[in-house]
């Protein structure tokens, strides 16, 4: 299982334009799932962020999120206006300027610094490639990775001569940062990453989340690891704290609760396709993992 240290002994970074969202006290801003991994940093304000599943997450000045990819969610201020506004109208690119963002603070919404993170570890995997639940880290007293965040916002406001080597460095700094945070506990080791050293793991891992539907057995996810049945299975359970058929029904109905979200595809028929063999089966995994039947989440997301 990977260190933190050992990770960023190889933890390259390239950081892709960022965009100042800011959204008023009341109205809810939809912002869509990011081809990669996303890192979002509350400069000024309060809101909740609203995944598609799952409980809110409460954003305060300072708060720092990671998004996995293709994670979409809404903005939900504390107001009684439920309009909903087009992301387009309320995320401008960082290069207006930081100047703005103080005056915007003082109008009782939030403003909210987003952007891709493009890191990988020894030039191969993305650093959040097997990422699926969001990494909350929020300030702290005595904290300074803000003014880290903040240098990085201005340096892409106002680039200049080295300014794409001086943002990297800033980012690297603000995820190793986030994974402190992140791995504070025990021996700081970063389970969901151990698959970025680990080839024969990781050739499992991708096939799972690219095909969660698939009708997959232990013992194919070994064949394709190239491994024994019993040297995967506790490899697997080494690193992620639990079985790789644990961690794959997981995926299915995140899958699932996706699709009940954005598609109005019968109940069955999404069972089916992320890997179910009835419908009732699925409504009582569904119902256990999100405590919710699977038609009342769709009614409640709608």
């Amino acid at each position: 299982m990977m260190t933190i240290e050992k990770l960023l002994d190889g933890l390259l970074v390239n950081v892709e334009p960022f965009v100042i969202c800011r959204t008023p006290a009341g109205p809810q801003l939809d912002l869509p799932g990011l081809q990669f991994a996303s890192l979002h940093y509350v400069v000024a304000g309060s809101d909740n962020l609203q995944p598609e599943t799952g409980a809110p997450i409460r954003l305060e000045t300072g708060t720092i999120v990671v998004l996995p990819a293709g994670f979409a969610y809404r903005l939900s201020g504390d107001g009684d206006d439920d309009e909903t506004l087009a992301a387009a109208r309320n995320c401008q690119p960082a290069s207006l300027g930081m100047g703005e963002i103080g005056s915007a603070a003082g109008a009782g919404g939030i403003v909210v610094a987003c952007g891709s993170i493009n890191a990988t570890y020894q030039r191969t995997r993305g650093l959040f490639d097997y990422l699926t639940v969001p990494i909350v880290t929020p300030m702290r007293a005595g904290d300074t990775i803000g003014q880290a965040l903040d240098a990085l916002l201005d340096e892409m406001a106002n680039p200049g001569p080295g300014s794409e080597s001086m943002v990297a460095l800033l980012m690297q700094q603000t995820l190793i940062h986030v994974l402190r945070h992140y791995c504070e506990s025990g021996q700081c080791r970063v389970p969901w990453l151990s698959a970025l050293e680990d080839a024969q793991l990781a050739r499992a891992l991708e096939i799972m989340i690219d095909e969660p539907g698939r009708r997959f057995t232990l013992e194919l996810l070994a064949e394709t690891a190239g491994m024994s049945r019993s040297a995967f299975a506790q490899r697997f359970r080494d690193a992620f704290g639990r079985s790789a058929m644990d961690f794959l029904k997981e995926l299915r109905l995140q899958r699932a609760a996706h699709l009940l979200r954005t598609t109005r595809r019968p109940v069955k028929s999404i069972a089916e396709q992320v890997g179910f063999d009835s419908r009732s089966h699925f409504s009582q995994s569904f119902s256990d993992y999100f405590n919710i039947a699977p038609a009342e989440f769709r009614d409640a997301e709608t």
